[in-house]
């Protein structure tokens, strides 16, 4: 054997043995396959579990619907890659091949260094806030701002007859509500509500209602100390003078008394019943008992009250009442009552005792489908008050077809009543509401019947919807029907909307032997001009065997 063949020899032989150590004690990897499910699909890429706590790896090749697919990110408990096409789809199922480790022989890993090692590494970071110089604010309420919410709106009405030989009427007006709270921490508020108006047409004054056709009225202007729940007290004109009772120029006190319980007691004169004015010929004077528990399941709220009146030297009014109204979770269920209290010698020849009015309402909303009704009874308002500005028969039924209201004719305890049932389905693209409605009364031959369907559709094209609905009336004075279709479109990202609409319709007394055809068309367009102000205008064109005239409208509100 030459001496370079034995030098070969020996060189193999010393690598080999250097190298057996390391082979022996270095990785041996083998993969395994592992399933995998798509849970989430979003935002063009697939969530895939398990994750790195079962061995993939960013960079793995997984394979779904016969197609292969690359891990893009990781974390413990899943694994994200990126769609193709729309692959894979949500719930989809594949595998994907993982690596196994197992190490013999290995160094265990030395120790890792303290953490003392690195202190003083970082130099101090210095904090944004000592780059910056904010502005003091005051915390808590402040002491001189306060709170305004106002609403302006400016409308106006024409009604023009299509033969130029009759009289156009026209009306505007200009309406303002203001709540003001001067300073936050006396509890120191002011309501204003007020209606300025203009007629126009010289034949109004000498039309029937020319009383009514006020140039001012004030619905509120009240001065409020407290807030509305807690003990506070208001004075001037009320917008209500309790939870069941209207408008009151006077003072309201109200008080909580705890686990719920609520009193107030009101007390003033009663403004004119036909334009508002202030009068004092008559007071009224009451107070109520209100419980509620907003936080139980039902959030009942029940209120009882009574009040009275004062008129020409001696008592008129003598009244009770009651409503309660619950909340379960399918909906609202409802009652009221009101008892009024009259003289034996009445003018009316009604009982001492009678109701003035009850009612129940209830609704149930299962959410795709709503049910709702209502029934009412009640008696004509009766009061010695209110009879110097009505007709007898506004306050009383005659006991006979004969017989004159003026004269004390009257039937005493007549009754009216009234109800509705109706049903609404809704999804996203359409409304849909079905109802009939019946109302009568026991002491006269005045009864109607009526029914009612409603029809909406949304988004038919774009913005585009289309209304539809029908109508049917029978009574004891006339019978009719009408029909409507409308369509509506919206612009300009819904600040604009323009909707038209086509109504006919026919009618017939009972006291005529014929019927005749009535038809409207209109058209209304609601513009948004900006987050304050919005403009309505419509204009409708009637005609009929009794009418042939156009109608125009238009309203403005600007809430500063």
């Amino acid at each position: 054997m030459t001496a370079h063949r034995v030098l070969m020899m020996w060189l193999i032989g010393a690598v080999t043995a250097a190298t057996l150590p390391c082979s022996a004690s270095a990785s041996r990897t083998r993969t395994r396959r592992l399933n995998v499910r798509v849970v989430e699909v979003a935002g063009g890429r697939a969530y895939l579990k398990p994750g790195s706590a079962e061995g993939i790896r960013i960079g793995d090749s997984v394979r779904i619907d016969k197609r292969r697919f690359k891990v893009v990110a990781v974390n413990t408990d899943s694994a994200v890659v990126e769609r193709r096409r729309n692959r894979p789809a949500l719930g989809a199922r594949g595998s994907a091949r993982v690596r196994v480790k197992s190490r013999r022989g290995s160094e265990p890993l030395p120790a890792p260094e303290p953490l003392d090692a690195y202190r003083g590494q970082w130099a101090k970071a210095r904090l944004p806030a000592a780059d910056q110089s904010p502005r003091a604010v005051t915390l808590g309420s402040p002491k001189h701002a306060g709170t305004a919410r106002a609403l302006l709106t400016v409308g106006g009405a024409a009604i023009i007859p299509a033969q130029r030989t009759d009289e156009a009427l026209g009306r505007g007006l200009v309406r303002g509500r203001l709540h003001y709270e001067p300073l936050h921490e006396h509890a120191l508020a002011l309501d204003a509500d007020a209606t300025a108006q203009h007629w126009f047409g010289d034949s109004l004054s000498s039309r029937p209602g020319a009383a009514a056709r006020f140039p001012l009225f004030v619905r509120e202007l009240a001065l409020r100390y407290g807030r509305p729940r807690d003990l506070h007290a208001a004075i001037g004109r009320l917008r209500q003078a309790s939870q069941m009772l209207g408008m009151l120029d006077g003072v309201r006190t109200h008080a909580p008394l705890g686990a719920g319980l609520s009193a107030s007691a009101f007390g003033g004169t009663v403004p004119d019943p036909i334009d508002g004015a202030p009068a004092l010929d008559v007071s009224r004077f009451g107070g109520e008992l209100a419980w509620e528990d907003p936080k139980h399941r039902y959030q009942p709220h029940v209120v009882v009250g009574g009040h009275g009146s004062y008129f020409d030297g001696g008592i008129d009014e003598r009244r009770v009442n009651a409503l309660a109204d619950i909340y379960p979770d399918f909906g609202r269920l409802g009652a009221h009552l009101e008892m009024s209290f009259l003289e034996a010698d009445n003018p009316w020849n009604a009982s001492t005792t009678q109701v003035s009015s009850a009612g129940v309402d209830a609704l149930v909303d299962t959410g795709p489908l709503e049910l709702g009704g209502r029934f009412a009874v009640g008696s004509p308002e009766r009061s010695r008050w209110l009879a110097q500005f009505f007709d007898p028969e506004w306050l009383c039924a005659s006991a006979t077809e004969s017989a004159d209201p003026a004269a004390g004719g009257c039937g005493g305890d007549e009754l009216f009543f009234g109800g509705q049932l109706d049903a609404r389905t809704r999804s996203r693209s359409a409304l849909f509401t079905i109802g009939a409605n019946a109302d009568g009364s026991t002491e006269s031959d005045a009864q109607q019947l009526g029914g009612f369907t409603h029809l909406r559709l949304l988004g038919v094209w774009r913005t585009l919807r289309i209304d539809s609905s029908a109508s049917y009336s029978h009574g004891s004075l006339m019978r009719g029907g009408r029909l409507l279709l409308g369509l509506g479109y919206g612009f300009a990202d819904g600040l604009v909307d323009v909707s038209v609409h086509y109504q006919p319709g026919y009618l017939t007394y009972r006291a005529d032997l014929g019927s005749y055809l009535e038809h409207e068309a209109g058209v209304t367009t609601v513009v948004l001009a900006g987050s304050t102000t919005d403009i309505t205008l419509a204009a409708d064109y009637i005609t009929g065997r009794d009418m042939d005239l156009v109608v125009v409208q238009s309203v403005v509100s600007y809430r500063p």
